[in-house]
């Protein structure tokens, strides 16, 4: 039986998948009574699953030349037409950090997928579009209805409490490297949220009208279904369903 190489994963010689072990299997199950946990504990938990990501997540190279698109010629523009925008000019630089993990990441699942996620005009350039109007999902163009949610390794993705539609994971490692983590479907998102490990004391007690929280965090990436292509992912869309 081929293990991974901390251990705590290994191909399932029916399937030819990888699988957790009882071992990890223990350990997720203690993790995820994650509100019990200090932030300092659930910082050390995330980062104790790092040797599994290599065998359990999938690592995507985003091309120089796109990722310097994104860079130099698109967040410059995007963060000109942000300054309109009355919420950008209270939270312009963690907006911009945030924005380049999320376009970048977005880059790196058209890198995977082979389909087309970021927007472009006609001509083939980048387009900016307004914060009102990000309403679609980010895999729309290719008939499913699933986001894409990419954060910097170490931090919990951030996510609607109301859940609407299933979301592709991923973590930013490198300037171009990514590993993405699979899809979460809307029971798993709904499943596996808390509000207190958002970092932004603002946003983690940010309230709709009816005071129900507005964001909350995602952290059951044991239950994230692992997509190596297109076809994986079209599979486990209309197989798992949302």
């Amino acid at each position: 039986m081929k293990k991974s190489s901390s251990g705590y994963a290994y191909i399932d010689t029916e399937t030819g998948k990888w699988k957790w072990t009882q071992q990890i299997r223990r350990k997720w199950q203690t993790f995820s009574y994650i509100q019990r946990l200090t932030r300092e504990t659930i910082a050390n938990e995330f980062l104790m699953i790092g040797p599994l990501v290599q065998d359990l997540f999938t690592k995507v190279v985003v091309s120089e030349k796109l990722h310097n698109e994104i860079l130099h010629d698109f967040i410059p523009r995007w963060k000109k037409a942000k300054l309109k925008e009355s919420h950008f000019q209270i939270d312009n630089e963690q907006m911009v950090n945030r924005a380049i993990t999320g376009f970048l990441g977005e880059a790196a699942m058209e890198t995977l997928l082979g389909i087309p996620v970021l927007d472009r005009d006609k001509g083939g350039k980048l387009s900016v579009k307004s914060s009102y109007s990000f309403k679609t999902a980010d895999l729309s163009a290719s008939g499913l209805d699933i986001g894409v949610k990419t954060v910097e390794w170490g931090k919990f993705p951030v996510i609607k409490r109301t859940v609407r539609r299933p979301q592709m994971i991923s973590f930013k490692v490198g300037s171009r490297t990514f590993l993405v983590g699979g899809y979460a479907s809307m029971k798993v998102l709904r499943s596996f949220q808390s509000s207190m490990y958002i970092l932004d004391e603002a946003l983690r007690n940010k309230r709709k009208n009816d005071g129900q929280l507005e964001k909350v965090c995602f952290y059951g990436f044991h239950k994230l279904v692992q997509i190596r292509d297109l076809d994986t992912l079209r599979s486990s869309y209309y197989k798992k369903g949302k």
